[in-house]
């Protein structure tokens, strides 16, 4: 587990990458730490996390859907 003053520096400098604008899709999942990263620097940017259901998690043209209806500004 990363300390709070390892982790507080990197959500800061990907929380200044983003706007209240950004909608951003998580496609990581809870599992990988760069879950943490995009949930909470998206929160503290004010934007919007787009949530796959699970069923496109694993099926990339239903992903690509979803993608596509929801309208993305960030993919990592």
């Amino acid at each position: 587990m990363l300390p709070p003053e390892c982790l507080a520096p990197c959500l800061s400098f990907f929380a200044s990458k983003l706007c209240a604008q950004d909608r951003v899709l998580l496609v990581a999942p809870p599992t990988f730490d760069p879950f943490c990263v995009d949930v909470v620097s998206t929160l503290l940017a004010g934007g919007v996390l787009l949530v796959p259901p699970d069923e496109a998690r694993n099926d990339f043209f239903k992903l690509a859907e979803f993608a596509r209806l929801t309208s993305p500004t960030v993919l990592h």
